[in-house]
């Protein structure tokens, strides 16, 4: 497995929002706006926001959390009980200001993903 695995079914929301940016000349979208695209499009449920930072999704049975810090990811594994399920997924940050504006789309994997990762890659 070469480079770094992202879920596919989450790429293509992130590429959903992408082109819904690109397509109205703006490059925010409200939290509300995200929380629809996902809901409508892809069938998953978006469970909540926490301090206009941290937005969890529950996505065709699997959980994937996407957040703008790292450091909150213990919390968002505490949360939900889930470490397996979300330490097997690609994970994307997606960044929000306070005011809920979606302000950057990245993919994002944690270091013990890397590290897993790399060993697959040496072998």
């Amino acid at each position: 497995m070469k480079g770094l695995y992202i879920d596919y079914k989450l790429q293509r929301i992130i590429e959903t929002i992408r082109k819904d940016i690109n397509s109205k000349h703006n490059t925010e979208l409200t939290f509300d706006e995200v929380k629809h695209i996902i809901e409508s499009q892809f069938l998953a449920t978006v469970d909540g926001m926490s301090k206009g930072y941290t937005v969890v999704l529950k996505h065709f049975g699997s959980f994937v959390a996407t957040q703008a810090r790292v450091k909150k990811l213990n919390k968002v594994y505490d949360r939900i009980g889930k470490q397996k399920t979300i330490q097997d997924t690609g994970f994307y940050r997606m960044s929000f200001t306070k005011d809920s504006k979606l302000i950057c789309e990245e993919p994002f994997v944690s270091n013990r993903k890397k590290d897993y990762l790399n060993k697959l890659n040496n072998e």
